[in-house]
């Protein structure tokens, strides 16, 4: 079930810049790169998990970005039938073709997600990002609403969200400083970082039997939009 692991987005002229790291299993089939989806005018440009004809992540040509993380509150992966569960990966398509940002938001809360498992659907337009949890399996979905004003960080890992977003988190809050022409950079760098000992809830992360396998950045200014995605078998890099 293809996700990201560790997301931001800033602030840029005229809108945002998003970098997404994908972090899985050893073994799990290689991703295909971006391609477009194509509904009449509208246009959803994905890379896909040949394991689940889905994505994580996509760009819409309306003028915003999707990125999907699992949803595993707590310090453990979270619990719940799994038997015949459906996968995450088609839930960016089936809402990434909407005209607009507030259309692919509604069309995410009116999502039969009754056999699908937990996750959190990330929509970020010029001046906005939209937060869609799904506690997975039937339960009603949340929606939290953020100004694209700062630095924003959305972190998941297997072994349990609340693991790696704090220290995530603290290391985001070092990289950005007031200093918003800084920020491509910063977060350039905070997406190739490890911690050469906790190499497991690093941002570039590596653990028995997964590892970060794949970066996407995506821009949005103006009426231009882009989408570069880089798939690698990294080595843990050096702490800052």
């Amino acid at each position: 079930m293809p996700a990201v692991c560790t997301l931001t987005i800033i602030p840029v002229a005229g809108g945002l810049s998003a970098m997404i790291n994908r972090d899985e299993l050893v073994g799990r089939a290689a991703a295909i790169p971006p391609r477009p989806l194509v509904r009449g005018t509208a246009r959803l440009c994905m890379p896909l998990d040949p394991d689940s004809g889905g994505t994580w992540v996509g760009l819409a040509s309306a003028g915003y970005m999707l990125a999907l993380l699992n949803f595993n509150p707590g310090t453990k992966p979270a619990c719940g039938p799994c038997r015949n569960a459906a996968s995450r990966g088609p839930v960016i398509p089936a809402v990434g073709l909407e005209d607009d940002m507030q259309g692919a938001v509604q069309a995410a809360t009116r999502l039969d997600v009754s056999r699908t498992p937990p996750f959190r659907l990330v929509i970020a337009g010029r001046d906005q990002v939209a937060e869609v949890t799904s506690p997975g399996y039937g339960a009603p979905k949340s929606l939290r609403l953020l100004p694209l004003v700062e630095p924003l960080l959305f972190a998941s890992s297997g072994l349990g969200d609340d693991l790696v977003d704090r220290p995530r988190r603290e290391l985001m809050n070092r990289f950005f400083g007031e200093d918003r022409e800084r920020w491509p950079r910063a977060q350039a760098e905070f997406h190739g970082h490890s911690w050469p000992k906790r190499p497991e809830v690093s941002v570039l992360m590596a653990r028995a039997g997964a590892r970060t396998v794949s970066r996407t950045a995506v821009t949005i200014r103006g009426d231009h939009m882009n989408m570069t995605y880089e798939a690698f078998h990294p080595e843990p890099g050096v702490s800052a």
